[in-house]
C-alpha cells in the first residue's frame, strides 16, 4: 500500500523534531533545497518554536494561498510533462548516449533564452556518473565499483583529476584529527583548477552537509543506511 504524500510528509517533519530531542537541543536553523525546503517549511509550521531560522533554496511555499505565492511563477507545463513522463534512461557506459540525455534535462531545467547547449555539453564531458539523490534531480547511478574505490581513490585508475581533486577536499576537511590544520592551500588550489566558484561553493557545502549528517549518526548512535520515516516521530 502505498502511503499518502501528505502523511509521510509529516512523518519526516516529525523525524525532524526527533532528532533535535535526540540531540538535546530545543531549537535549530533549518535549510532546504527543493523538496527539502517544503520539508522544512511543514517543521517551522507545526513546531515554529523548534525553528531559529529558516533558509529555503529552489523552493515556492509550502502552502496553498500563502503570501508570496501567486508572485512565483508555476512549473511549466512543458517541464511538468517531462517530469511526468518515462523519459528512456541512457547506456551509462555510452558516454555520447549520457551527455545527450543530460544536455537533454538541462534543456528543460533553463529557459531558452539562458540555455547554452554548448557550455552543458562541455560539462558533461566533464562529468561521471556518482549516485542520484532521486526525485527530480535524477542522474547517473554511480557503480558498485567506482563506490568500493572511494577509499582508495589516489590509486584508483577509474577517477577523474576533477574527481581526484574533490574527493582530496572532501578528505581533508573530513578527517580533521589526521590534519589538525583543515584543508591546506595546495588541495584548494587543485580543486580550484577543475571547479569554478560556484561549484567550489556547492562542493563545500555538499562536503559539510555529509559531514553533518555523520555526526548526527554518531551522536545519536544510528547506523547509516537503516533509516525510515517517521521512526523518530
Amino acid at each position: 500500500m502505498t502511503t499518502p504524500a501528505a502523511s509521510r510528509s509529516a512523518d519526516l517533519a516529525a523525524d525532524v523534531v526527533g532528532v533535535l530531542d535526540a540531540l538535546g537541543r530545543r531549537s535549530a536553523h533549518l535549510a532546504g533545497i527543493s523538496m527539502g525546503g517544503a520539508l522544512a517549511q511543514r517543521v517551522a509550521l507545526a513546531h515554529p518554536d523548534r525553528v531559529d531560522s529558516l533558509v529555503l533554496m529552489s523552493t515556492s511555499p509550502a502552502v496553498q494561498g500563502a503570501p508570496g505565492r501567486s508572485e512565483l511563477p508555476p512549473m511549466s507545463e512543458d517541464l511538468r510533462a517531462y517530469f511526468a513522463a518515462e523519459v528512456p534512461r541512457p547506456d551509462w557506459a555510452e558516454r555520447t548516449a549520457v551527455i545527450d540525455y543530460l544536455v537533454g534535462y538541462e534543456r528543460h531545467l533553463e529557459a531558452a533564452e539562458y540555455f547554452d547547449e554548448a557550455h552543458v555539453r562541455a560539462r558533461g564531458a566533464d562529468r561521471r556518473p556518482h549516485q542520484r539523490c532521486g526525485g527530480q534531480h535524477d542522474e547517473p547511478r554511480a557503480s558498485q565499483q567506482r563506490i568500493n574505490l572511494v577509499a582508495v581513490w589516489r590509486e584508483s585508475p577509474v577517477f577523474t583529476d576533477a574527481e581526484r581533486a574533490a574527493l582530496e577536499l572532501a578528505e581533508q576537511g573530513t578527517r580533521i584529527a589526521d590534519a589538525a590544520d583543515g584543508v591546506t592551500d595546495e588541495a584548494w588550489q587543485n580543486a580550484a583548477k577543475y571547479y569554478d566558484e560556484d561549484q567550489l561553493m556547492a562542493l563545500v557545502g555538499v562536503i559539510g552537509l555529509i559531514n553533518l549528517y555523520n555526526r548526527f549518526n554518531v551522536i545519536t548512535q544510528q547506523p547509516a543506511g537503516d533509516y525510515q520515516p517517521g521512526q523518530f516521530g
